[in-house]
């Protein structure tokens, strides 16, 4: 998304780290600050596994658009 939005780079994934965030939070609140009814997980690792995952598919969807787009 944040590419579609004419976000590339560094800025396309300070984007994509604030709507992580944000989704992680809203998530929280969603289940009322009480995760353990949902997961065994704890919210840092809940969220800092998602972002870690999707950031790295982020960077390597990036970097292939960018080269297919650029170099042919």
């Amino acid at each position: 998304m944040p590419g579609i939005l004419g976000f590339t780079g560094w800025k396309g994934f300070s984007l994509y780290l604030l709507i992580a965030v944000t989704t992680s939070i809203a998530v929280w609140l969603r289940t009322k600050c009480n995760l353990s009814l949902y997961t065994n997980l704890s919210m840092l690792s809940l969220s800092s596994n998602g972002i870690t995952n999707y950031g790295m598919s982020y960077i390597l969807f990036w970097t292939l658009t960018y080269a297919l787009v650029h170099i042919y």
